[in-house]
């Protein structure tokens, strides 16, 4: 019985956290001078999604990684919600950017790791979709040639990060659909962002769509982690539950 309400306190916990992201994004919205505010608001929403996370996979072996990948998203969302409140905003932005890059890579790799049971031909056949898709995107933006090197490497992470999600959805596609959601919606939150700094044509109120896709990506780890506990539950002896 416990294990299985971990999924309604997930989706309880997305609810709650999706309000909080777009809390966050209307604050900066209307330009709310309270930049601390933000700061308290983003971060409180991914540490929810921190504590739910530990307590659906802390049983699980090699599922522990995902509390790092949401540590280091921790991390990029206090840095880029910090940004008015340093006076060097253009290294906040790299630090905070590097951070979610190395937490959505370590998401990709994991779900790849997960994903043995895939065959390498759908693998490949995966990450040539995603890697042709890249391509498409990268073609779109207007990208200058000092920064030509850092979008190609975070294209390339997201191609990682979309390739797991998809092998790893493969495998089951009842149980692990939602970090197949996952990915894809982190995917397409960094590329609105990706879509308003070098695109011709911003995104209208990215700021909210960035959220809601960044609140979804967070909503399904919770639920998919949520889903594989009860999974494991189910596959227990009687005895374990007695």
């Amino acid at each position: 019985m416990l294990v299985s309400n971990k999924f309604t306190l997930s989706v309880v916990a997305a609810l709650v956290v999706t309000a909080l992201y777009m809390v966050g994004s209307t604050l900066i919205l209307i330009e709310q001078p309270n930049y601390l505010a933000q700061v308290i608001v983003k971060a409180l929403g991914t540490i929810i999604v921190m504590a739910i996370i530990f307590n659906n996979v802390k049983d699980m072996k090699g599922w522990n990684t995902l509390i790092f990948v949401i540590i280091f998203c921790l991390i990029g969302d206090v840095l880029l919600a910090s940004l008015k409140l340093t006076d060097n905003p253009d290294l906040m932005f790299q630090l905070g950017v590097g951070a979610f890059f190395i937490g959505y890579l370590m998401l990709g790799i994991l779900l790849l790791l997960k994903s043995q049971a895939v065959s390498n031909r759908l693998k490949v056949s995966a990450l040539i979709l995603v890697s042709v898709i890249g391509v498409i995107q990268y073609s779109t933006l207007s990208v200058t040639s000092d920064m030509a090197i850092v979008v190609m490497a975070y294209i390339a992470m997201t191609t990682v990060l979309l390739t797991g999600a998809l092998s790893y959805f493969l495998i089951d596609i009842k149980l692990n659909g939602f970090f197949f959601i996952a990915g894809l919606m982190f995917y397409i939150s960094d590329s609105i962002i990706a879509q308003n700094v070098f695109g011709s044509t911003p995104v209208y109120a990215a700021e909210v769509f960035i959220m809601l896709t960044y609140a979804a990506g967070h909503s399904c780890l919770m639920l998919g982690t949520s889903k594989l506990a009860i999974k494991k539950e189910n596959e227990l002896p009687d005895t374990y539950t007695a």
